[in-house]
C-alpha cells in the first residue's frame, strides 16, 4: 500500500491508496478447416458424454466427469489437464450464446474462458473451427504460462481438430493458426 497526503499545507488527513495490479491477458488459439457440416461438429462438441471426451487426447485431458448436465448449456464437468509435466484440476460449466455456432467453457473459480466458434465455409460443406481460450495470470507464474501455454495450447487444440476428424470419418483436418 502507499500512503499519500493530499491538500493543501497537509490539512487533509492521511489517504490510503490501494496499488492496482493488472493481471495480463493470455490467449492461445487454433483454427482448422473441417470438411463436414458446422451442425455435424457443433454435435459432437456439445455433447460432453461421448462426442466430446472422444476428441480430447488422452495425453493431455484425464477424469472427465460430468457433476450437471451432459449436453450443451448448463452441463457442469470436471477434469484433469496436463501439460508441461504439470497436472492441473479444472471445474466448467457450459453455455451456448450463440447454438450451433459457438460453444463456451467458462471457470467461475479464475474466470478462464475456452470457447469454440464455428462459421460455414466451402458453401456449407466444411466448417471453420477456431478453439480460442482466453485467462489472465500474474507473478512468476503468469510469466511463464505466458511463455509455454499459448505453444502448448496451439499443439492440443490440433490434436483435438484432428480427432474431430476421426471421429466424423472426414479425414484430415486442415490447420492453420491464426
Amino acid at each position: 500500500m502507499t500512503h499519500a497526503r493530499l491538500g493543501v499545507n497537509g490539512h487533509v488527513p492521511w489517504v490510503t491508496l490501494t496499488r492496482v495490479h493488472f493481471m495480463p491477458r493470455i490467449v492461445a488459439q487454433h483454427c482448422a478447416i473441417i470438411p463436414a457440416t458446422t451442425a455435424a461438429v457443433y454435435e459432437v462438441l456439445r455433447d460432453y458424454e461421448v462426442g466430446h471426451p472422444a476428441i480430447l487426447p488422452p495425453e493431455h485431458f484425464s477424469r472427465l466427469e460430468i457433476e450437471q448436465g451432459g449436453r450443451g448449456e448448463g452441463t457442469v464437468i470436471r477434469f484433469a489437464f496436463t501439460a508441461v509435466g504439470a497436472t492441473s484440476l479444472h471445474r466448467v460449466i457450459i453455455c451456448e450464446p450463440e447454438p450451433g455456432h459457438r460453444l463456451v467453457e467458462m471457470n467461475p473459480r479464475d474466470g478462464t474462458c475456452t470457447s469454440f466458434l464455428l462459421h460455414a465455409a466451402d458453401h456449407g460443406a466444411a466448417t471453420r473451427l477456431t478453439i480460442r481460450t482466453e485467462l489472465r495470470a500474474s507473478g512468476a507464474r503468469g510469466w511463464l504460462m505466458r511463455a509455454v501455454l499459448p505453444s502448448t495450447l496451439r499443439h492440443v487444440y490440433a490434436k483435438q481438430a484432428r480427432n474431430l476428424m476421426t471421429l466424423l470419418g472426414t479425414g484430415d483436418a486442415m490447420t492453420a493458426l491464426a
